[in-house]
């Protein structure tokens, strides 16, 4: 594979700097990648000045959340204007919701497990200049501070989670075709990411403006990638695709191990630990880069 279009970076849920994750991209093969953290970009000038100095290609990227269709879905935008007014009004809104909500349940997490020694000041400090805040910030300062170690990592994580902040304003629910349109008008790709079992709604996804598919990706299974293949030459839709969490290029180090909600057959997908080498090749992305489809 030539390039990696689905990462996430400290600025999000990853652990690794956008210079590392272009160091060890380039180490495994990789000429090319994009960083799309969630609901944010704070990532892209250290990915832009990392891949020039190491000779690589980067693309502008973002992961965002979207619902219709009586569904959820996960779209990545690829290639767009970060300072496009509508996409900085939009990560205005959605870091501060991010930021929030996880100061929220890091709170009320601690009033549980009866910590009174950590902050959300000790959260800040490790999370430098990241503002889409998560339970990875937060697992990093426990391990600072309290010796917790990435054994309990899916412990904290499944106790974390079970707050749902629930205040005026931080509930955001961003419509499939608010998000397709917002990374279009900025002149990007708006692809539908690791869809399994969401095959059957790109027809609709597609008339919101959808121009690419990941088809590459450790959480979907062959009939996925054949169904999604299969429509995407129909339709003259961009190829896209990535490890996410997957592989060495992980925000899941080796010895955190996998979800135990795979084991139970809560969630799809490869472990965590399985190196894998998930992307697109040259000629996908240079469809991207040159813009092939319009």
């Amino acid at each position: 594979m030539y390039a990696n279009l689905h990462l996430h970076s400290f600025y999000s849920d990853g652990v690794h700097t956008p210079r590392t994750l272009c160091e060890m991209a380039k180490q495994e093969g990789y000429q090319a990648l994009a960083i799309t953290d969630h609901e944010t970009v704070r990532g892209l000038p250290g990915l832009r000045e990392a891949a020039k100095e190491l000779g690589m290609e980067c693309l502008t990227g973002i992961e965002l959340y979207a619902d219709g269709f009586g569904a959820h879905f996960h779209l990545t935008g690829l290639d767009f204007d970060p300072t496009h007014p509508t996409v900085q009004a939009y990560l205005e809104i959605a870091e501060t919701a991010a930021f929030e909500n996880t100061r929220i349940r890091f709170e009320s997490y601690c009033r549980r497990e009866g910590i009174r020694d950590v902050t959300w000041q000790d959260v800040l400090e490790d999370a430098k200049d990241a503002r889409w805040l998560c339970n990875e910030q937060v697992f990093l300062t426990l391990k600072r501070l309290k010796g917790y170690t990435e054994a309990d990592y899916y412990p904290f994580f499944n106790s974390f989670v079970l707050t749902r902040p629930d205040r005026p304003g931080f509930r955001l629910n961003w419509t499939c075709e608010q998000m397709i349109s917002m990374i279009r008008d900025a002149g990007g790709i708006a692809v539908l990411a690791h869809p399994h079992r969401q095959t059957k709604f790109l027809p609709d996804l597609v008339k919101l403006g959808l121009n690419g598919v990941e088809v590459d990706h450790p959480d979907i299974d062959e009939a996925d990638i054949a169904d999604a293949r299969a429509f995407a030459a129909a339709n003259r839709l961009y190829l896209s695709g990535g490890t996410d969490h997957t592989g060495r290029l992980s925000n899941y180090p080796w010895e955190r191990g996998d979800d135990p909600r795979r084991a139970e057959g809560k969630i799809a997908g490869l472990p965590y630990n399985t190196d894998v080498h998930n992307g697109v090749t040259e000629e996908d992305f240079r469809a991207i880069k040159d813009r092939i489809y319009g």
